[in-house]
C-alpha cells in the first residue's frame, strides 16, 4: 500500500491507495469538500469539549497543536454497509367517508389514502477514516489532564477540588 503525503490549506494530509480510487466517485467528492472537512473538526471539537470548564477546555487547545504534530491525519477511505429505512407502500389503502348534507339530499365525499410500511435497505458507501484520530484524542486527553494538574491541581481543571500547594 502507497502512502501519500500532501500539504491542503495548510494541514498535512495523508492518502493510502485505495482511496485515491474512490477520489473519482461523486458521494467521495463530497465527503472530501473543504465545508465537509470543516463540519468533521467542529464536530470533533464539539465532541472533545462536551460539557467541560473552560480551563479543561483551553488545556486541551494548548495540547491540540502537539497531538496534530505526533498524531497527522491520515485519511483512509472505506467502504461501509449501513441501513437506510424508507416508507414504501404497501399496497393498501385507508378511507374516510363523510357524509354532507346539500339542501334536500346527502352527498358522501370519500377519501382514501395509500398506507405505508417501513422498509430497511442496506446501503454501501465510501467514507474517509482518520487513522490516527483514536490515538490522537488519547493522547490530547492525557496531555490536557497533565497540563491541568500542573495549573490547577487535579486532572479535571476543577478550581473548586484545587489543591493548594
Amino acid at each position: 500500500m502507497l502512502i501519500w503525503q500532501f500539504k491542503h490549506h495548510g494541514t498535512n494530509i495523508m492518502i493510502s491507495t485505495p482511496m485515491v480510487a474512490a477520489f473519482t466517485r461523486p458521494v467521495h467528492r463530497r465527503l472530501t469538500s473543504r465545508p465537509w472537512q470543516i463540519a468533521q473538526a467542529v464536530s470533533l471539537l464539539l465532541l472533545l469539549s462536551g460539557c467541560a470548564n473552560p480551563l479543561l477546555r483551553q488545556a486541551r487547545t494548548d495540547c491540540e497543536p502537539e497531538a496534530h504534530r505526533i498524531f497527522p491525519v491520515v485519511l483512509q477511505s472505506q467502504r461501509v454497509t449501513e441501513p437506510v429505512t424508507a416508507q414504501v407502500p404497501d399496497g393498501g389503502q385507508h378511507c374516510t367517508s363523510e357524509s354532507v348534507r346539500q339542501g334536500d339530499r346527502s352527498v358522501t365525499n370519500t377519501r382514501c389514502v395509500p398506507t405505508f410500511t417501513t422498509q430497511t435497505r442496506w446501503v454501501e458507501r465510501w467514507v474517509n477514516v482518520d487513522l490516527n484520530a483514536k490515538e490522537r484524542g488519547i493522547w490530547l486527553e492525557r496531555c490536557a489532564q497533565q497540563l491541568c494538574v500542573e495549573r490547577v491541581g487535579n486532572p479535571q481543571c476543577d478550581k473548586d477540588t484545587a489543591t493548594t500547594k
